[in-house]
C-alpha cells in the first residue's frame, strides 16, 4: 500500500496553524463535494486522524500541527498509487496556500 509522508514547513503560531489545519478537509469536501463521502475526523490534542473516500478510493492518514512544521501521513490504496505524485503536488500546493 503506497504511502505520503510529507511535512510542510509555516511560521504561524501553533494555535493559527491548527486553525488552519481544521479548514482543511471542509474545504475539500467544498470543492470536491461530489467526489468525497464518508468524511471522518478526529482531533486528539494537536493530531488530526481522518478519512475519507474520494472517487471510490479510501483514504486514511494523520496530520500533526507542529511549532514550524505540518506533518502529513497518509495511505493510498494500491490502485491510487499511480496518482501519488498529484497528490503530494496537491498537498504541497494547497498546504502552503493554507500556511500562508
Amino acid at each position: 500500500m503506497p504511502r505520503i509522508n510529507e511535512t510542510l514547513s509555516h511560521s504561524l503560531s501553533l494555535n493559527e496553524a491548527k486553525k488552519r489545519i481544521t479548514q482543511l478537509i471542509p474545504r475539500l469536501k467544498e470543492a470536491h463535494g461530489d467526489q468525497i463521502s464518508e468524511v471522518s475526523e478526529y482531533w486528539q490534542e494537536n493530531t488530526n486522524s481522518f478519512s475519507f473516500q474520494i472517487m471510490g478510493f479510501n483514504i486514511s492518514g494523520s496530520i500533526r500541527v507542529m511549532d514550524s512544521t505540518v506533518e502529513i501521513t497518509g495511505k493510498l490504496p494500491f490502485t491510487a498509487g499511480l496518482f501519488k505524485g498529484k497528490i503530494i503536488n496537491a498537498i504541497h500546493t494547497e498546504g502552503t496556500k493554507l500556511l500562508s
